[in-house]
């Protein structure tokens, strides 16, 4: 009687069912959006205000060549908030209003707004002059 207890047991053990393993969730809380970002070819330095899963706001200044982090400052949702407008604003105003001069130029700025790309030649003095002010606040968030 003992035996076919035992017995019992194991066969009970070996009959259970497992569950499959759920699916892996591949949400990547370290993912950020880049709302905006400005390559300074002068300065040989990458700006660009991001985004995380969680909403918040982050401000970095990358190295140019290595593409290290140089600063990254957290910014609050309404300080980040104007500065996605500003740029907005430059960004569209340089891209519709300015007019770019003809001719073969030498890059100074490539500005990007969620996807959407603008290069700046040192030749387009009218659209150097409305950027660099805004990057001089930019630069400002990190004093």
């Amino acid at each position: 009687m003992y035996y076919f207890l035992i017995l019992t047991f194991m066969l009970c053990s070996f009959a259970q069912h497992s569950e499959q393993p759920q699916k892996e969730n591949n949400t990547d809380v370290r993912n950020s959006i880049v709302l905006f970002s400005i390559e300074d070819k002068d300065d040989e330095k990458t700006f660009s205000l991001e985004r995380s899963v969680e909403f918040d706001h982050y401000l970095k200044i990358f190295d140019e060549d290595d593409k290290e982090i140089k600063s990254i400052k957290k910014l609050d949702s309404k300080m980040a908030n104007k500065l996605e407008v500003d740029f907005a604003s430059h960004f569209l105003k340089i891209q519709y209003e300015i007019t770019s001069v003809d001719g073969k130029c030498e890059l100074v700025f490539k500005l990007n707004l969620k996807g959407e790309k603008v290069d700046i030649c040192e030749k387009d003095e009218k659209k150097v002059e409305t950027i660099r002010p805004f990057l001089k606040s930019v630069n400002q968030q990190f004093r």
